[in-house]
């Protein structure tokens, strides 16, 4: 899990990382509907606008090591940071 934490700093602003504990009763509905079938599952949603984002979810399949988690977040990250709107 310390890659996640490192790639979530250096991918800041571009794209959204989070744990969901699978301990947490209220949470299994989640896992269930993601078709979570280990610990854990990394996806990535394109951002189109239309809410069809859940449909066409891209998931990570591989062995989580730093280096191809770091690809897929290149891969499917926003190319610039997201700024906040000016007061």
């Amino acid at each position: 899990m310390n890659e996640m934490k490192y790639l979530s700093t250096e991918f800041r602003r571009r794209v959204l990382v989070a744990h969901i504990s699978l301990s947490k009763k209220e949470n299994r509905n989640i896992f269930f509907e993601y078709g979570v079938r280990g610990q854990a599952l990394i996806s990535a949603a394109p951002h189109t606008g239309d809410g069809e984002e859940k449909h066409s979810l891209v998931t990570f399949d591989g062995k989580w090591n730093l280096h191809r988690l770091r690809s897929f977040f290149t891969e499917h990250a926003l190319k610039t940071e997201v700024k906040s709107q000016p007061k």
